[in-house]
């Protein structure tokens, strides 16, 4: 029994005297946090690095509470573990890029265009921000799940306003005799992946861009979102 008491003070003094080994809690990190930078434990900009990084977890809704601070700080920029800040910020970065525009497939028509087959498409501006260029790949596939067709579009004259749509067409050659028949008899998917996004006042979302350094503005940003998402 003496054993055991002396085994619980003895964990208990060295959480208390090396507060980083302590387990993240999603609801004190930031109070905890805010200790070790008054008593010299952390740094500023470390304290910063291990907020956004609980803050993405948020976002993401990955669990970090297995983790220490001390492991969340060391892995920061670790590409091979997925709930790193460098890990989750690719992945945040990857999922504003796929919601910023959604998608709607129109049936293949014969447009009055020499008699040339095209099939038309929607694109959807889902953010509050007006879009004025935008480029991605379109992929066609049959109910099996065997690509029909696949190829890239951008354009950068036909700007989207906020919640409001826009429609496209693309024409198929005889090579894509498969896909109009699809197309025609109403089977087959069609998926559109936005490489670049660009907003009015030129910020942009691209593929394989994301944010490396945590900083004050992107923990603003993430803090907001997750504010945003409390209230509604």
């Amino acid at each position: 029994m003496m054993r055991l008491i002396f085994f619980s003070l003895t964990v208990l003094l060295f959480s208390c005297s090396e507060p980083l080994a302590n387990k993240c809690s999603e609801t004190t990190f930031e109070s905890d946090l805010a200790s070790m930078v008054e008593t010299s434990v952390l740094t500023k900009t470390d304290a910063r690095k291990i907020r956004c990084t609980m803050f993405l977890g948020e976002v993401l809704k990955k669990d970090l509470t297995h983790k220490s601070y001390e492991e969340v700080l060391n892995s920061f920029n670790d590409e091979q573990d997925d709930l790193s800040f460098n890990s989750m910020s690719m992945l945040y970065s990857r999922s504003l890029l796929d919601s910023a525009l959604s998608c709607e497939l129109f049936k293949v028509q014969v447009k009055q265009l020499r008699g040339k087959v095209y099939f038309g498409f929607r694109l959807k501006n889902e953010t509050d921000k007006k879009v004025v260029a935008y480029a991605g790949i379109i992929t066609i596939t049959d109910v099996f799940g065997k690509q029909m067709y696949s190829g890239p579009f951008e354009n950068q004259r036909k700007s989207i306003a906020t919640s409001r749509s826009r429609e496209f067409w693309v024409k198929l050659d005889k090579s894509n005799g498969d896909v109009k028949m699809a197309m025609k008899n109403n089977q087959c998917d069609f998926k559109w992946d936005s490489q670049t996004v660009v907003f009015e006042g030129g910020e942009s979302l691209k593929l394989g861009e994301y944010e490396t350094v945590a900083t004050e503005e992107f923990e603003l940003e993430l803090k907001g979102l997750i504010s945003a998402k409390t209230s509604i």
